[in-house]
């Protein structure tokens, strides 16, 4: 099984949305028993709640959790666990690359990875309306499309 590991600050909002999204289309993307997704944060407060914002976002996608969300903080397990690392930014990933110097090689940023493009999902923490969380999930479901094509195409299911 491939694992991916998506990493934010808080896995309130950001990193838990692309878990959710990218569960969400592995059926579509032929991935079902081949890859897993999980999640966690740099700074989170292990056992927080997705945000509210993060909730009605992925049920205006149809997504709903299965079972009850609870923030992981990121731990150096996780790394030799993960076959890929995606943070949401580039501060994030180079933040971990300078801690973990030894896993450079699988960690990198959601857009970068999975789109050839070097942009950071913004925050939508503390926002304060569904502007901000909407604006995110549109791009974490982008980016997630695209890094399900690549691990389609990378495990032989092109």
């Amino acid at each position: 099984m491939f694992s991916v590991l998506f990493v934010c600050t808080g896995n309130t909002c950001r990193s838990p949305m692309a878990e959710w999204i990218s569960k969400k289309y592995m059926e579509e993307f032929g991935l079902t028993g081949q890859v897993e997704v999980t999640s966690a944060g740099i700074a989170a407060w292990a056992g927080s709640a997705l945000s509210a914002g993060a909730s009605r976002a992925l049920a205006r996608r149809q997504i709903e959790e299965r079972g009850v969300h609870a923030a992981r903080r990121f731990n150096a397990d996780m790394l030799d666990q993960a076959d890929l690392v995606l943070a949401m930014t580039a501060s994030q990933r180079h933040s971990l690359a300078r801690e973990y110097p030894q896993y450079q090689h699988k960690i990198h940023t959601l857009s970068a990875y999975a789109l050839g493009v070097e942009e950071d999902i913004a925050d939508p923490y503390g926002g304060g309306d569904d502007f901000s969380y909407e604006a995110a999930a549109r791009q974490i479901d982008e980016a997630c499309r695209g890094l399900l094509r690549k691990l389609r195409a990378k495990l032989g299911n092109a």
